[in-house]
Formats: C-alpha cells, sequence, structure tokens
C-alpha cells in the first residue's frame, strides 16, 4: 500500500504528454531575451514613474509645471496683498504658509525628477543621470540635452515608445518658443518707444 500512494503523487505532478512528461509546478517557459516588437507603443500617463517621455511631451510638462507654480505664486501673492493687515512675512513666517509652500514645492520637485528620469529612459539613459540636474552650470547643458536630443525610436529596455503626441501636448510645447519670441519682440519695441 505504501507503494501506491507515491506512484499516485508522482502520476499527479507529472502529467503524461505524448511521449515527453510535463511538471505541473515548473516554471513557465517564456522567451525573456525576444526585444518588444517595434510597433509597440503606449499612451505615458503624467506623474507615472515608469516608463518613457518624447522631448515635445517632457518640454510640455515642464510647461505646466511653471504655469502651476506662476499660479500657485499669483494666487499667495493676492492673498497676501487683499487683506491689508496682512504681509509677506506673516504668511510665509506662520506654520501654515510654511506647510503649504513646503508642500507645492515637494509637488514640483517630484514632478521635474519623474519628468527628467522618464526622458532619460527616452534616450536609452539610466535614470541616476537625474542627479545631475542638482549639478550648477552642468544643469542648464543638461537640460538643452533633455530638450533637442532625440529619444529611441522603437523600444528600449526602459519599455516601448511612447504614443503619438496629443493636441494638447504640442499647443503646450510651442508656448515655450512662441513665449521666447514674444519676449524678444517686447525687448527691443518697449525701449524703442520710450526714447
Amino acid at each position: 500500500m505504501q507503494k501506491v500512494i507515491p506512484a499516485m503523487i508522482l502520476s499527479q505532478l507529472f502529467k503524461a504528454k505524448g511521449d515527453t512528461m510535463e511538471n505541473m509546478y515548473a516554471a513557465p517557459n517564456a522567451n525573456l531575451d525576444e526585444p518588444l516588437s517595434s510597433e509597440a507603443t503606449y499612451v505615458p500617463r503624467f506623474f507615472s514613474f515608469s516608463g518613457r517621455i518624447g522631448r515635445m511631451r517632457y518640454l510640455a510638462y515642464q510647461v505646466f509645471m511653471v504655469l502651476c507654480s506662476y499660479l500657485f505664486l499669483f494666487g499667495a501673492a493676492s492673498l497676501i496683498l487683499s487683506s491689508s493687515s496682512a504681509s509677506f512675512s506673516d504668511f510665509f513666517g506662520s506654520t501654515l504658509g510654511v506647510i503649504v509652500v513646503a508642500l507645492f514645492l515637494m509637488v514640483l520637485f517630484v514632478g521635474t525628477i519623474t519628468f527628467v528620469r522618464r526622458r532619460l529612459h527616452d534616450l536609452g539613459q539610466s535614470g541616476w543621470l537625474t542627479l545631475i540636474i542638482f549639478v550648477p552650470y552642468l544643469n542648464s547643458l543638461f537640460s538643452l540635452y533633455l530638450i533637442f536630443a532625440g529619444g529611441d525610436k522603437d523600444s528600449n529596455r526602459y519599455g516601448p515608445a511612447p504614443s503619438a503626441n496629443t493636441t494638447a501636448v504640442i499647443v503646450g510645447a510651442l508656448l515655450v518658443p512662441a513665449l521666447a519670441i514674444i519676449g524678444i519682440i517686447a525687448a527691443i519695441a518697449i525701449p524703442a518707444y520710450k526714447g
């Protein structure tokens, strides 16, 4: 009777499949060396920590973060100036003011780190290069590299290529050169009217 039980267990562990025996508890045999399809794409999410973003999406996301910071500063300044007895030192010296500013700066910091890391992944680089943004002077050149360097067209080790840019992303990214041109024209035109 003792020899029958191990035979039953063995027959359950190894099911006959044609001429070969298959272990039902074995790990699956997936080919992990096979690269992803070059046609595979995905739609990037705004605050996702994984994946890739192209240059236009990176620029649009950064413009969005800058506009949010201006709106925050404008809102804080208008709150302070609307009450006659309050001043900047009263608001930012208070505990609530410090907490609000710290939370906002933390969101900006995490957002910037996330966008730079995902942009580096699109370039096929390690996310550890994000630390370059903390090096003075070099961070300016690094930012230009992130804006102008072309990413991998096909999938790389960080995932499939991002999908095509939406109209909102294109408009957001084109705000930067448009505002720069308007600023240059204004810098030339305003002194000409004064004289």
